[in-house]
C-alpha cells in the first residue's frame, strides 16, 4: 500500500475511476459530480466524499452513522436496498426511549416476509396478496378505528369480486372460521358467504349464506335473501326472547321459550313455544304445533286441557267430518262450571244422559217454519215420554212375510193382568200397566229384555194392541152367537 496519497482529479460528469486509474490508496476527486473515490484493500472502488452515489457506486460493508441525520433521495427513479447475500435479511433498527430496537425485518429466505415490531400506521393499504397475522395470545389480531364522528357507517369493510362476467349464485366472498380437529388436521368449521342472487341491472339481489361443520360435512343452515330468511336442512331455531315477523317464515322447527310476533305469513314443520304466539295474518304449519305455555287466537284461548272464548259463538266449519274422540268414554257438556249431560260410550252403548236432577231431556224441531217440542222426556217422571204428535211404527204388508192371524186372542188377554203398581227404582206416582213375565207366557212376541246382566223385560205396550183386537173380535162371535141363541129361544116359547 502506499504510504502517500496522491489524488487525482476529474472534470467531467459522471466519470467514475477503474482499479487500473487508482492504486491501493490512491484517491481521484471528481469535481463535476462532487464525489471523491478510492481503491480499498479489495479492490473494490468506493465513494467517501460528498455528492450523489448511484445504487452501483455505492457498496458498504459497515456504514456508521454520526450525529446528524442520514438521507436517502432521489430526484427520480427507485431507490434500491438489496441484500444480494443469499437469504440475508433487510433489517430496521433503532432507538426507541434508550432501547436499541429493531423495528422491521423483511426475511430473505421466505421471500421478503415483513415482520413489524409494532402496529402499522397507514391512511390506505393495498395488498394483492394475502395477509396472515398471527399472535399467541388471545388478544385481538384486527382493529378497525374510524374517528369520524358523523353518523355515516364505519369503520367499512369492502369484500369486492371484481367479475368480468358477473352472474347469478356467483361467489362474492367469503369470511372462513378455522380450526383444528384432535388429530391436529386444519378444519373449516363454519363460514359465511356473500353471492349474487339476481345480476340484472336494476333488479339486482343478494344473497348470505351461513354454514356449519356437520358430521364432517359443510352444510347451509341458513340463507337471507332480499325477502326470505330460509332455515335449511333441518335447522331448527330456538329462540329465548321475543321474535317478531312482518313477512313470510318458513321453518322445519321452531322452539320458541319467549314471545312471538308474526304480521306475515308464517309455514312451520314443528311449533314449540312457551311463550305467548301474536298472529296478525296467516300462521300455516304442516307439522305439530306445541305451547306449554298455552296459545291465544283473538278471544280464543288454548292451554293444556281447555279451550275458551271470553266472547261470542264458537263455530266448527270443516270439509269434512267433525269426530270426537274420547278416550274416557264421555263427551260431557257443561254450563258454566256445572255439568248438565253427556253423550257416553258406556259397556259399548251410546247413552245420553241429563246430569242435572229432574232436568227433563227435550227434543225440538221446525215444523213448516214453526218451532215445536217434538218429544220432551220427563226425568222428574222417571222419564215419562210425551210425544207432540202420533207415534207411529211402520206396518205395511210389503215389509212383512209369513202372516198368521193370533189364535185363542180371548184366551190370550184372560191371562194377563192388568194391574197398579209402584215403581222399586224410581220415586214417582202410582202406575198402571201389566206384568211382563205373564205377558211372556201367552204373547211373548211383544216382551223385550235388555243387555243388563239382570236382563230387565219391558213391553211393547203398542203391539198389545193386535192381540186386543182379535180378543175383541172373538168376544164379538161369541156374543153374535149368544144373541141367536137368545132369539131362537124366544121363538121356541111362542
Amino acid at each position: 500500500m502506499a504510504t502517500v496519497i496522491k489524488p487525482k482529479r476529474s472534470e467531467t460528469g459522471s466519470s467514475v475511476p477503474s482499479t487500473s486509474n487508482l492504486a491501493v490508496g490512491e484517491m481521484a476527486v471528481n469535481t463535476a459530480d462532487q464525489k471523491i473515490y478510492v481503491r480499498d484493500s479489495s479492490d473494490n472502488i468506493v465513494i467517501v466524499g460528498a455528492g450523489t452515489a448511484s445504487a452501483s457506486e455505492l457498496a458498504c460493508d459497515d456504514l456508521t452513522a454520526g450525529d446528524a441525520a442520514v438521507t436517502i433521495s432521489t430526484s427520480s427513479g427507485n431507490i434500491t436496498i438489496d441484500a444480494a447475500a443469499n437469504d440475508s435479511d433487510i433489517i430496521l433498527k433503532g432507538t426507541d426511549g434508550g432501547a436499541d430496537t429493531t423495528f422491521l425485518t423483511i426475511d430473505g429466505s421466505a421471500a421478503g416476509a415483513a415482520t413489524f415490531n409494532n402496529k402499522i400506521v397507514a391512511t390506505e393499504l393495498d395488498i394483492s396478496g394475502n395477509i396472515s397475522s398471527t399472535r399467541t395470545d388471545t388478544n385481538t389480531n384486527l382493529t378497525l378505528t374510524t374517528t369520524e364522528d358523523s353518523a355515516s357507517a364505519g369503520p367499512v369493510i369492502d369484500l369486492k369480486r371484481n367479475s368480468g362476467s358477473p352472474a347469478d349464485s356467483d361467489y362474492l366472498g367469503q369470511i372462513k372460521f378455522q380450526g383444528e380437529n384432535d388429530a391436529d388436521q386444519e378444519v373449516l368449521y363454519a363460514k359465511i358467504t356473500g353471492k349474487i342472487g339476481d345480476a340484472s341491472d336494476g333488479t339486482e339481489d343478494g344473497i348470505i349464506e351461513f354454514a356449519c361443520k356437520e358430521n364432517g360435512s359443510n352444510v347451509i343452515n341458513m340463507r337471507l335473501t332480499n325477502d326470505h330468511l330460509n332455515l335449511l336442512n333441518s335447522t331448527d331455531l330456538d329462540v329465548d326472547g321475543t321474535v317478531t315477523a312482518t313477512g313470510t317464515s318458513v321453518f322445519a322447527s321452531l322452539d320458541i321459550s319467549g314471545d312471538i310476533d308474526v304480521d306475515g305469513t308464517t309455514n312451520l314443520d314443528v311449533v314449540d313455544i312457551d311463550g305467548a304466539v301474536d298472529m296478525a295474518t296467516t300462521l300455516g304449519v304442516t307439522g305439530v304445533v306445541t305451547a306449554n305455555a298455552g296459545v291465544v287466537i283473538d278471544n280464543i284461548t288454548i292451554d293444556g286441557t281447555e279451550i275458551d272464548l271470553s266472547s261470542g259463538d264458537l263455530t266448527l266449519d270443516v270439509a269434512g267430518d267433525i269426530i270426537l274422540d274420547a278416550g274416557g268414554d264421555e263427551v260431557i257438556f257443561k254450563d258454566g262450571s256445572t255439568n248438565v249431560g253427556h253423550v257416553s260410550l258406556d259397556s259399548d252403548n251410546l247413552t245420553i244422559k241429563s246430569l242435572v236432577s229432574d232436568k227433563d231431556m227435550i227434543f225440538q224441531g221446525n215444523d213448516g217454519g214453526s218451532g215445536i217440542t217434538a218429544l220432551t222426556l220427563d226425568m222428574s217422571a222417571a222419564g215419562a215420554a210425551t210425544f207432540n204428535n202420533d207415534v207411529t211404527a211402520f206396518s205395511d204388508v210389503r215389509l212383512k212375510e209369513n202372516i198368521e192371524t193370533i189364535p185363542d186372542a180371548l184366551n190370550k188377554v184372560c191371562q194377563i193382568r192388568g194391574v197398579t203398581f209402584d215403581r222399586k227404582d224410581t220415586d214417582g206416582p202410582r202406575q198402571m200397566g201389566v206384568i211382563a213375565q205373564e205377558v211372556e207366557e201367552v204373547a211373548p212376541e211383544v216382551i223385550r229384555e235388555d243387555s243388563s246382566d239382570d236382563k230387565i223385560k219391558s213391553v211393547a205396550y203398542g203391539n198389545i194392541v193386535a192381540l186386543l183386537i182379535e180378543s175383541v173380535k172373538e168376544l164379538n162371535e161369541k156374543v153374535e152367537k149368544l144373541e141367536k141363541t137368545i132369539i131362537n129361544t124366544k121363538k121356541i116359547n111362542r
